[in-house]
Parts: C-alpha cells; structure tokens; sequence
C-alpha cells in the first residue's frame, strides 16, 4: 500500500513514459470529475507508506484535460519520487489538494521569459494553457546539468510553436543579455539555482518587481 490518506481524491495512472535521463511522465485520471484544472503554482500532496517510512510529498500537476493531468517526476535522489516513478499503469493513488496559488500574472502584455530548473519546468508547462496574449515574446529556459538532460523532442511538443525553448546546463551570459528589459521574469524549480538566478539578473539590472519565484526545493542550504 502506497497511499495512507483514503478519504482524499483518488486518482487513475494511464501512462508512465520515460522522458530521458532521470525523468518520468507519469499521466493520471481523476476517478471523481472530468473538470479537471490546476493553475501554475498549485500543488498535490501525495502522501504513504515507502517500506516502514511515511512520507508526505508535494508535486506540481499539469494539465491534459478531460479530467487528466501528468507530473514530472525526477528519478534521481528522491525515495518518494522513485517509487512513484516505478508504478504501473493502472496503480491507483490518493492526492490532497490542489493546494497553493498561481503567482504570475497571466494577462500580463510584455515579453515573458521563464527559466526553470530540472522538474521545474512543471511550471511554465502548467502556464502555457493560462496566457492570454499570445501575441507577446514567450521565452523559456530550462536548465540542466548534462547528466540528468531529457529527451529534447519530448519537452518541445508541449510547448506552442510561439513559444522559444533553450536547453542549457546553465544560464549562459550572452543568453542573459538578450533578455528584453522589460520582461516578467518567472523563476521556478531548485531554490538555490532561482537564488544564484536572480543575483545575475538584478546586478543586470533588472528590479526585482520584474521576477517572480517559485520555488520547489533546495539542492543546498542557503547561507
């Protein structure tokens, strides 16, 4: 048994794909509703039992519609992550939620660039359905150390052509350069890389009005 919260709202796994090197797409169906949304920086609490542990875990949904969603889940460093990761299709959880709130503006009207860290990118995916002028500058950065990089092919067909994405392992100063001054900056994923992130965007010049985190986690204690 994975799940100990039994009252929470029970959800179907339909698919399980890899996405590269230490990432799985794990797809789910609501077993109450086909109205089925989250918006960008909501979350699900998953919670039970790995072995003797109990552990409690938040994950950022995004949507597919008709009453399903997927996660992405990082298969390297997290006990609770790898066993989701290692479920097969039709295994039933439990989920809490959504919890939190959506944190940018989505009619905002300028140029709007995202940079995201590993399993961050959940958050400007989660955007994508949201924005409402497509008409503007849509720049995403997803970041990545060399040795935990997806399947490219896999992370662009979810993004509309309008949509600009670079793969790095870092942010690149030439990169950070073209950034257009009076873009909303949207941090999301490691603390840490959003921390170091916006320290070179401010000695840019950019204000700090301009960027907005979300942040998932941190590799490392701040100091």
């Amino acid at each position: 048994m994975l799940f100990k919260s039994w009252y929470a709202h029970p959800v179907l796994l339909i698919a399980n794909e890899d996405w590269g090197s230490g990432y799985r797409c794990l797809t789910f169906r609501s077993e109450w509703t086909q109205d089925l949304t989250f918006l960008p920086g909501q979350y699900l609490m998953i919670d039970g039992f790995v072995g003797e542990h109990y552990l409690r875990r938040s994950y950022s949904p995004v949507n597919r519609g008709n009453g399903t969603f997927f996660l992405l889940i990082q298969t390297f460093g997290g006990l609770f992550s790898s066993v989701l990761a290692g479920l097969k299709p039709g295994s039933r959880l439990r989920m809490s939620g959504p919890t939190g709130k959506q944190k940018i503006g989505l009619d905002f009207k300028g140029p709007l660039v995202f940079i995201a860290f590993g399993s961050g990118i959940s958050f400007p995916l989660s955007a994508v359905s949201w924005l409402k002028n497509p008409a503007g500058t849509r720049r995403v950065f997803w970041l990545n150390d060399n040795s935990t990089c997806p399947e490219e092919k896999e992370i662009r067909k979810l993004f509309p052509a309008s949509f600009s994405l670079v793969l790095k392992a870092d942010l690149p100063e030439v990169e950070l350069s073209r950034i257009e001054s009076d873009s909303l900056i949207l941090l999301s994923g490691d603390g840490t890389g959003i921390y170091e992130t916006e320290s070179k965007l401010l000695r840019a010049g950019f204000h700090p009005g301009q960027i907005r985190k979300e942040i998932y986690y941190h590799h490392q204690p701040l100091r």
